[in-house]
């Protein structure tokens, strides 16, 4: 998953939250986007995903300014290729 941050000088934190409903119900490790004055951008991986299936996920970003949710978005995994 990947999105962008801009941490406007403030160290920042950020994950993703993702699931099959915007309840979400999964949570990617945590990671710095630094304290650069300017957008970053930024990925961390998803585990633990079923194919042919289609996920919801949001980037949330933390600073001492407070919490960011981004907009949800939408990815679907592959379904599984043929062996013959």
């Amino acid at each position: 998953m990947a999105g962008t941050v801009n941490p406007h000088g403030r160290t920042t934190s950020f994950t993703f939250e993702y699931g099959t409903t915007t309840s979400f119900g999964q949570i990617t490790a945590v990671d710095s986007a630094g304290d650069v004055n300017g957008v970053e951008q930024v990925s961390l991986p998803a585990y633990g995903l079923a194919v042919n299936t289609t996920y919801l996920y949001r980037l949330v970003a933390t600073s001492a300014n407070g919490t960011i949710n981004g907009p949800v978005m939408s990815f679907t995994t592959p379904a599984p290729k043929p062996v013959y």
